[in-house]
């Protein structure tokens, strides 16, 4: 067989157009940073990309949640901390109530009036909420766990 010029200019001409859309697809790549843009191209890398995507997705969805549980402790930890000072305070307003040099007066209006406020401040630190959820409220976060009520008025000697 015979190789004319025409047949060699046609072979070049066709090699050229291959590696000039072989340097295209690589100037795509390279633009992009992605190894390929169509499943089709690599449908193994692009079966394990796509896991790996499902995999990290996953993952900071549980980053998400460990923060959001994170602040949850922390706000019922401190709830709890300024929980056990009320509680200390109390201890000790009720033994001050215990001691027999105090008169019935002074029992019932002082150490009354801050066992009350003592009282609204547990109530309120028993509402403290996160994200408008309420963290001591069970399974029903939208509502308020605690409230005072009308048993707690004029009940021994508090002011009502």
């Amino acid at each position: 067989m015979r190789i004319t010029h025409q047949m060699m200019a046609d072979n070049a001409i066709q090699n050229m157009s291959e590696n000039l859309e072989k340097v295209s697809k690589l100037q795509g790549k390279l633009s992009t940073g992605k190894q390929f843009q169509a499943a089709s191209e690599d449908p193994a890398r692009a079966s394990v990309s796509l896991s790996l995507k499902s995999n990290l997705r996953t993952l900071e969805s549980y980053a998400g949640t460990a923060e959001s549980a994170k602040n949850w402790m922390t706000a019922a930890d401190n709830a709890l901390g300024a929980l056990d000072d009320i509680g200390i305070r109390a201890s000790n307003l009720i033994l001050r109530g215990l001691n027999d040099s105090l008169s019935g007066n002074e029992r019932a209006n002082p150490l009354a009036a801050e066992m009350q406020d003592l009282l609204s401040q547990a109530v309120e630190l028993g509402n403290t909420s996160m994200n408008n959820q309420y963290i001591f409220a069970g399974y029903q976060v939208n509502a308020k766990a605690f409230e005072l009520g009308r048993f707690c008025r004029g009940a021994v000697g508090l002011p009502g």
